[in-house]
């Protein structure tokens, strides 16, 4: 093996173990101003910005159409907050590797800072489509997400929640404020069973059937899937959303301990009860002459007893507990 071969493996090994400052000296003996303007970025030593930057000049000089050097550079200007240097380095990145996702992604960030969405947009959903899709990072797509917000496309928006629902799989995946956003959007329009649009049609799906999957533990998200399935002619539906958004709160470890979950109990016990009322001698499901909830005056009742019994030794003089008290005269007068 060469020296100069030897001196670099030497210098990847002391890298590895966390010698900087000696891979440092090999790599500018060996003139490899990539690596080397690598361990000044990484040494909490240095974080001489100026002398990687004039690292990388150098590297840009000799070989002024390697990818690896101007993505370095791109990074550097990110992280001084150099953002037209980024913006530059990356985007002669992907002039050379229209494939890199992450260089594709690294110039949105920078444009964003510039404060170019539309352009932002347009190198994000470029860094979507590029490269290997199983290897697309969630991060990318959240970031998708918000730009889309930012310009208003909601199409966008809601393609984009999707994915990261399925790329995630969990709670943290679901934007709530934008949920209710796009909800808000679909329910302006009145529904047509035969004649949705695809937004209609995807929207619903994501709602009603995908949410539910991942987030089933959530009483807001709750109350917004009861809006979408009233807004689409299924009130058996919608009251079945409001039992588990007030399941989903008293179920709450925290039920007894918290006055801010007691108080949201309250609130839903509120909104069953009148779920139960609005809903409960709607036409059943089937439309054989059936209502949804027959017994809906016997629930209403049962729901506030069983609330005011659990909150009872804790919130007995609370704002919440009077409200509740309020609540049970109103529905015990339900003959």
């Amino acid at each position: 093996m060469p020296k100069w071969a030897m001196d670099t493996e030497l210098a990847e090994k002391l890298v590895e173990l966390g010698s900087l400052k000696s891979a440092l000296e090999i790599y500018e003996r060996l003139e490899q101003w990539t690596d080397a303007a690598v361990c000044y970025a990484q040494t909490g030593l240095t974080r001489d910005y100026e002398k990687v930057l004039e690292h990388q000049y150098d590297c840009l000089c000799a070989n002024p159409i390697d990818f690896e050097n101007w993505y370095f550079y791109g990074c550097v200007g990110l992280e001084i907050k150099n953002y037209n240097l980024a913006a530059e380095a990356f985007t002669r990145c992907v002039t050379n590797d229209e494939t890199s996702t992450y260089a594709w992604s690294n110039l949105a960030a920078a444009l964003i800072e510039l404060d170019k969405m539309q352009e932002a947009f347009n190198a994000l959903k470029r860094a979507v489509d590029a490269g290997d899709k199983s290897k697309r990072s969630w991060r990318i797509w959240e970031n998708y997400l918000i730009v889309a917000v930012t310009i208003g496309n909601w199409d966008e928006v809601l393609y984009a929640s999707r994915v990261l629902l399925n790329i995630r799989d969990n709670e943290g995946s679901l934007d709530i404020p934008i949920m209710e956003k796009l909800v808000d959007l679909l329910v302006s329009q009145q529904y047509e069973e035969s004649n949705q649009s695809f937004f209609q049609k995807s929207c619903i799906e994501f709602v009603c059937k995908m949410v539910p999957q991942v987030v089933n533990h959530n009483a807001r998200v709750w109350r917004i899937i009861a809006r979408v399935d009233f807004w689409r002619g299924k009130p058996w539906l919608a009251l079945e959303d409001y039992e588990k958004a007030y399941r989903a709160v008293t179920s709450s470890p925290d039920l007894i301990t918290d006055e801010g979950i007691w108080n949201e109990a309250v609130e839903s016990c509120h909104e069953l009860v009148s779920a139960y009322e609005n809903f409960g001698e709607l036409p059943g499901k089937y439309g054989a002459g059936d209502v949804i909830c027959k017994d809906w005056k016997f629930k209403a009742k049962s729901t506030v007893r069983s609330l005011i019994s659990k909150g009872k030794a804790t919130w007995e003089y609370s704002d919440g507990f009077e409200r509740l008290q309020e609540l049970k005269k109103e529905v015990m007068s339900n003959k």
